[in-house]
């Protein structure tokens, strides 16, 4: 693997440290992960704060996005309480038009094959006027194995580039035309209350291919999007995202 410079750091607030992952990062080396050892974004992370951390949540290798970690101990499960409290949004390319907004409560089992319940909530930003793929936003509720990928693909609506979970024809075909990124899914935003009665806390970071992604829904697409995303309060603004991914939808011919 290439080798990486310094994360980009996104906040820091006392302890709690928020970086953008890089895609293709392993939070820190496991059993699990298999293979050699390799730098992780624990070894990165250290560096750049200058001591040991410890990881609030965890994302796949392949998706990019707003990463937690803490420089204190005592301070992690106060974080991981307060996220698990708060809400996490993702941004992902997917497969297909017609991802209507909908609450997805489907129970998902865990690496040890223990079903948990989860819920995700999802609509469509922008669809492809030419190309069969939407830009997908998801919130999760739940912290579960895959939960993003595997709720969408559930849905019938898989993301790209996702060999585990996705439409591997698809997305060969549009690798092949456009190119891509290891996985179309990226961890945009974390909103979520301080410990301690502290003030509101929201990270965000645009997706790296965001240039890529316009190439399949259109610049025009593309700004709607974002758009949505930025035109109102978080905790409102699924409602016009409801709205435009309807109209987007009316709008194909």
């Amino acid at each position: 693997m290439q080798e990486e410079g310094p994360p980009q750091i996104l906040k820091r607030i006392g302890p709690l440290w928020a970086f953008a992952k890089p895609a293709g990062l392993l939070i820190h080396n496991s059993a699990w992960a298999g293979g050699p050892r390799e730098r992780t974004m624990l070894d990165l992370a250290t560096e750049a704060v200058g001591g040991k951390v410890w990881p609030v949540h965890r994302l796949d290798r392949g998706t990019s996005g707003v990463w937690l970690c803490v420089d204190a101990l005592d301070a992690l499960e106060p974080w991981r309480a307060a996220l698990a409290a708060g809400s996490k949004d993702y941004l992902a390319l997917v497969r297909g038009r017609t991802l209507a907004p909908q609450s997805l409560l489907h129970p998902l089992r865990d690496t040890r094959g223990i079903e948990r319940e989860a819920r995700t909530s999802v609509a469509a930003l922008a669809v492809g006027p030419e190309e069969r793929v939407s830009v997908a936003w998801a919130r999760i509720y739940s912290g579960r194995f895959h939960q993003v990928r595997r709720h969408l693909a559930r849905a019938h609506h898989p993301v790209l580039f996702d060999t585990e979970h996705g439409d591997g024809r698809f997305s060969r075909e549009i690798r092949l035309r456009f190119g891509g990124p290891p996985l179309a899914l990226h961890a945009w935003q974390v909103s979520m209350q301080a410990p301690e009665g502290g003030e509101p806390v929201v990270v965000r970071t645009p997706p790296p291919w965001a240039d890529w992604a316009a190439q399949l829904v259109g610049a025009a697409g593309w700004d709607a999007a974002w758009q949505a995303l930025d035109a109102s309060d978080p905790v409102t603004w699924p409602t016009e995202v409801a709205r435009r991914s309807l109209a987007g939808a009316a709008a194909l011919p």
